[in-house]
């Protein structure tokens, strides 16, 4: 998939572990634990990479996390799964325009939001850039202004409280390091978790600025909302891909970039 080459033996490798997989899920009276979140999130992070994406493992692991209440405070390999499954409920949310199917208040149990590593200040982020795009774009969601303003401050106060060497070593609006000049902002970090922390605060930010209750007021100066917004969503827009281009180690970076233009229609 990474390469490009064609292969053969994945799908059978995938039929296989669907083929001990499934019986365990039906079975009522099985033990559900966090090796069975790890391989149905696994299972899924193949399904994003094929070329068709049904999302079945996306339904199978949200069903899973949702009926296990424990699996975010237990630590280990069940906290890591049950993250990279919120970022695979955000990505598939955010481009087909469908509700998060986990329980977004369960992840406030996390060590994550006591912890301060990279890794847990990326959580945090990515935690309240699933409740901006629930309470903004899920379906009939129309946010009053409070619950905006509240949500902005929520991301204005991850930015405030991340430690000095979160925030990007290099950043060039105009040029790559070889002089050419980019289309994109070049934005180096140090780590990939921060990498994606900032970009998700990055489309934290895209949702909040296109989802102001002001533009959908009708007033005279509504135009003029709806013009600084576009500015403010494109800046923050640029960040974010330029984050994804130039750190290109960081894979996931590429997948979040993928998925914002696609909501975009890019």
């Amino acid at each position: 998939m990474v390469t490009g080459i064609d292969d053969e033996s994945s799908e059978e490798y995938h039929s296989h572990a669907l083929r001990i997989l499934i019986p365990i899920l039906d079975d009522p009276m099985s033990s559900l634990d966090e090796n069975l979140l790890a391989a149905a999130v696994l299972l899924r992070l193949y399904e994003e990479m094929c070329d068709v994406d049904t999302g079945t493992h996306l339904v199978g692991c949200a069903r899973l996390w949702n009926n296990i209440p424990d699996f975010i405070a237990e630590g280990g390999l069940s906290e890591a799964a049950s993250w990279i499954l919120l970022r695979q409920n955000l990505h598939i949310s955010l481009i087909k325009g469908e509700p998060m199917q986990v329980d977004l208040n369960k992840y406030r149990r996390s060590r994550s939001f006591i912890d301060t590593t990279d890794e847990d200040f990326a959580n945090r982020i990515i935690l309240i850039c699933c409740q901006v795009l629930e309470a903004c774009f899920g379906p009939g969601a129309q946010p009053d202004y409070e619950t905006w303003a509240h949500l902005g401050k929520e991301v204005a106060l991850w930015h405030d409280s991340i430690p000095a060497h979160y925030h990007p070593y290099h950043s060039d609006m105009e040029s790559t390091s070889t002089g050419v000049k980019s289309a994109f902002p070049v934005v180096w970090m140090m780590n990939p978790a921060q990498v994606m922390g900032y970009q998700h605060y990055c489309l934290a930010r895209i949702l909040l600025h296109i989802s102001e209750p002001r533009l959908w007021v009708s007033s005279l100066r509504t135009i003029e909302h709806r013009v600084a917004a576009d500015k403010a969503a494109l800046n923050d827009l640029h960040i974010a891909v330029g984050l994804g281009i130039h750190n290109p180690s960081v894979v996931g970076a590429g997948f979040t970039v993928h998925h914002i233009l696609f909501t975009c229609e890019f």
